[in-house]
């Protein structure tokens, strides 16, 4: 994916050193999924985007069009994977960091969040990029804490001249440092104290800034060796237990090879069970490419198997990258995009997924295509469709409980809210589209039922918050009917 295919000898060498006398069982039988904070959309609700990608977009026009795309398949978060490079001293936005200069054609970060809020999306912004990285790690304290200074001035200058402006789009931030279950990290303690303290570093300085602002890294794993789900749950634990990064979106590795599907349930359900022991978030960033440099889009039905086999196990779903692998802006053969948008609309209304037919289509590169009559965006909230069918006796459905609760962790405050949903016959309704409004952030999620006809609901962290109001909005499922009337509650409130 993002990560460097050189490593490969190197990434054998350190998989000697961590599994000699390591007993490695792995069952056959898929794991039951450990409790979620909240279990992911079953689509992808963001991208990472490389700012070259961009850079050629010279028209607000194209702009519009990248993002009137991305809207159409409900994502609202943009990541920028870096906005400056510490190795050639460069970034994407005016700056006056002293030996510095701008590389874009154009203030891409002041582009990128106008064009965001018009279209209703947050935008984490990555710090520096040095590719230095891959020989680095954990063994060079100086250099990594030389590195987090470097991108404590970038976030300064990103603070300074945008924040301001775009409080409600600017929302978090991307730490550049991809670490993986190969590095020497794993086992030399000195290494993974140099990086816990990088880490702090950084995203330490990122909450003197603001503490609202989330802090994210986005490690990767490969299958074929080096620590594994069960090391990892601990050593995730150890890392984001000690350090102020609030978000791990781990890459899924399929794209590169790294992983199948069917091996992706365990490594989540370890990694992110010790995320959530941290009292962190736990997202995963899914590979819908194929290829280690080159990347070209992967067929639409393995894209939709990542999707169901991740998501009931993370936080939310993030993906790498829709520009790179999918865009019709950007010049991709639509069917790809027409595919997943097919599965996107799918799960959203509960009508089955299209099999995606025919030959993989051979993708159309070269220079994007210049937008025509793209209208701009007005953002929206999540739309809560309005019951119009008559409700028919044994074919309607209703709330039965919401059980809500706090997860603290210092300062912190994240509410919960499970809701339950069944139908006349009081069994309960599996798959079942439930919309909810937070009062306190004005937030509308929608969130399908699992096994258990339960829906789970969470509002992100936030600081000196204590009291959280959840109230089911509309309940949707094909052949059934909601019927609000039967509530046994439809509002709850928690005080932490």
């Amino acid at each position: 994916m993002k990560h460097s295919a050189f490593r490969t000898w190197l990434l054998v060498l350190a998989s000697l050193a961590i599994v000699t006398g390591i007993a490695f069982i792995r069952t056959s039988d898929t794991p039951t999924p450990a409790r979620a904070a909240a279990p992911a959309n079953p689509w992808s609700e963001g991208t990472f985007t490389q700012p070259w990608c961009v850079d050629k977009y010279t028209t607000q026009a194209q702009w519009n069009s990248e993002f009137t795309y991305m809207q159409n398949v409900d994502m609202t978060l943009w990541i920028y994977q870096w906005t400056g490079d510490s190795k050639n001293n460069t970034t994407i936005y005016p700056t006056h960091i002293a030996g510095y200069t701008q590389s874009s054609a154009y203030d891409q970060v002041e582009t990128a969040l106008a064009t965001a809020k018009n279209f209703g999306f947050k935008v984490f912004m990555g710090l520096v990029f040095n590719d230095a990285w891959w020989q680095k790690e954990g063994s060079d304290r100086a250099w990594l804490m030389n590195e987090a200074a470097e991108m404590n001035a970038v976030a300064d200058e990103l603070y300074t001249n945008y924040f301001s402006r775009y409080p409600d789009t600017f929302a978090g931030w991307y730490i550049n440092w991809e670490m993986d279950n190969y590095a020497f990290y794993n086992t030399d303690p000195v290494q993974k104290q140099n990086m816990i303290d990088a880490l702090n570093a950084v995203s330490l300085h990122l909450d003197s800034l603001n503490p609202a602002l989330s802090s994210s890294i986005a490690p990767f794993f490969n299958t074929k060796g080096g620590a594994t789900p069960e090391q990892w749950e601990t050593f995730w634990y150890d890392i984001m237990s000690q350090t102020s990064v609030d978000v791990l979106a781990m890459q899924d590795g399929v794209g590169v090879g790294h992983a199948t599907i069917a091996q992706l349930p365990e490594w989540y359900l370890h990694v992110c069970a010790g995320v959530w022991r941290a009292g962190k978030q736990c997202w995963t960033d899914l590979e819908n490419f194929t290829g280690t440099s080159h990347l070209k889009p992967a067929p639409t039905q393995r894209i939709i198997d990542q999707h169901q086999a991740e998501y009931p196990y993370v936080d939310k779903i993030i993906t790498y990258s829709f520009i790179e692998a999918m865009s019709p802006a950007w010049g991709w053969n639509p069917v790809y995009y027409n595919g997943y948008k097919d599965y996107v609309d799918s799960v959203r209304t509960g009508t089955p997924t299209p099999t995606p037919e025919g030959p993989t289509p051979t993708p159309t590169e070269g220079p994007s295509p210049t937008p025509t009559d793209t209208p701009t965006a007005t953002p929206t909230e999540t739309p809560t469709p309005t019951p119009t069918n008559t409700p028919i006796p044994g074919q309607g459905m209703h709330v039965s409980n919401i059980a809500m609760y706090m997860v603290l962790g210092g300062a912190n405050h994240e509410a919960h809210a499970d809701v339950t949903i069944v139908d006349d016959q009081g069994q309960p309704v599996v798959g079942a589209t439930v919309y909810g409004h937070w009062d306190v952030n004005n937030l509308n999620q929608t969130v399908n039922t699992n096994s258990n006809g339960v829906a789970l609901f969470f509002n992100y962290k936030m600081r000196q918050v204590l009291t959280y109001t959840f109230c089911v909005t509309n309940v949707v499922k094909a052949g059934l009917t909601y019927e609000p009337a039967k509530n046994v509650e439809t509002c709850d409130t928690i005080t932490g």
